[in-house]
């Protein structure tokens, strides 16, 4: 059996739950409007530096082939530079001396989604 005691508290918490629901709705915002300067310095877009190729055309030896990855139902090989970066280049087995000219970055949305192949 419940106890009338624990009903008048239902009661009372049911009752309470509109009022505390506009005190909510009526609060101010806690976060300060943003400037447009500091959205400019936040936008800024600053590009990574490439290493250049040797004389030969031959890149540093920081470029390490990491595998093949499945691009538009190609396979294409990926290496590694000496930063981290990903780079996709031509097709699986075929590029001789991975570069910036040769090979293009991949994106983190393309690691994550792409199948790797061989």
């Amino acid at each position: 059996m419940i106890r009338p005691f624990t009903l008048a508290l239902a009661a009372l918490g049911i009752a309470l739950v509109p009022t505390a629901l506009r005190a909510l709705d009526s609060a101010e915002p806690v976060a300060a409007p943003v400037e447009p300067a500091a959205l400019e310095a936040v936008t800024e877009v600053v590009e990574p530096e490439v290493a250049e190729p040797f004389a030969d055309g031959m890149m540093p030896p920081s470029w390490t082939f990491v595998g093949c990855i499945s691009l538009s139902g190609t396979c294409k090989d990926v290496f590694v530079d000496g930063d981290g970066a990903y780079w996709v280049c031509k097709a699986c087995g075929t590029t001789n001396s991975p570069g910036p000219g040769k090979c293009r970055r991949l994106t983190a949305y393309e690691l994550q989604n792409s199948l790797w192949c061989s």
